[in-house]
């Protein structure tokens, strides 16, 4: 433990110093090779193939739920 300093606190306190948020261009490269290192270039394009299948799976999820709030609400079938 990092002396109760929590994974997600950290990543906070990352995120909130000057210059520390989301990668930029060069930045992706470096984070796109350390990957190919770890995992090599034979199980990489199935681990994003997992990825996008999952981000698609969370966007039909979230069109079903916001389906279902409109069925179950009786004022959206007056708007």
């Amino acid at each position: 433990m990092m002396n109760g300093l929590t994974s997600l606190g950290f990543l906070a306190l990352l995120l909130s110093l000057p210059g520390c948020g989301m990668p930029a261009g060069g930045e992706w490269m470096w984070i796109a090779l350390i990957a190919l290192v770890l995992f090599g270039g034979a199980k990489l394009p199935g681990l994003m193939g997992g990825l996008g299948k999952g981000m698609n799976e969370f966007k039909k999820g979230l069109k079903d739920g916001e389906s279902s709030e409109d069925e179950d609400d009786p004022d959206a079938l007056d708007k």
